[in-house]
């Protein structure tokens, strides 16, 4: 038996030609369900559905990890620049002059130096946890704690719970 594409797609009801003894030759009426789609493709849709949810959850935690490793610290590194860009001398347009020279090299140095940035607030909130009661700043996680996984958050919450943290971490290090 032959499907075509629009049968399947299409909700009107077609016609196929059973030759079955019970049947004895005739014309009879199947209603293309998603019960019914779903029976005849089963083995194939379980599979290609597991390997899109497979898909989507390496691009996602690609895309996570790209932006909490490459554009995370480059905001910090800019951040940082823009706020001491006076106490070393400088103004913001030889800051941007540089940049427009050397892109790679500016990139470069901001992400170097958001990202021991982002190490000394780690170490902090890892200082802090040990000083203050446990549990007084719950909402910060603890980068000692053994239990905590950090890939496995990435692959099992839902990216809308990662970009608030994401927002909150914006927050909380640019204050």
């Amino acid at each position: 038996m032959e499907i075509g594409l629009a049968a399947l797609v299409s909700t009107e009801p077609s016609y196929s030609y059973s030759n079955s003894a019970s049947s004895s030759g005739v014309l009879r009426r199947v209603q293309w369900t998603p019960e019914v789609v779903t029976k005849l493709f089963h083995p194939c849709s379980g599979s290609f559905v597991a390997a899109m949810r497979h898909l989507m959850t390496m691009i996602k935690v690609a895309f996570l990890l790209v932006i909490e490793l490459r554009v995370f610290p480059l905001m910090c590194g800019w951040w940082l620049d823009v706020c001491t860009v006076r106490m070393f001398g400088k103004s913001m347009s030889q800051r941007v002059e540089f940049f427009s020279l050397f892109p790679l090299a500016s990139s470069l140095v901001h992400w170097i130096v958001g990202i021991v940035y982002m190490l000394q607030i780690s170490v902090f909130v890892s200082l802090l946890q040990g000083v203050v009661r446990s549990g007084v700043i719950y909402f910060l996680r603890d980068p000692a704690d053994p239990r905590y996984n950090p890939f496995r958050d990435l692959i099992d919450d839902p990216l809308h719970r990662h970009a608030r943290r994401i927002c909150c971490l914006l927050l909380f290090m640019g204050v």
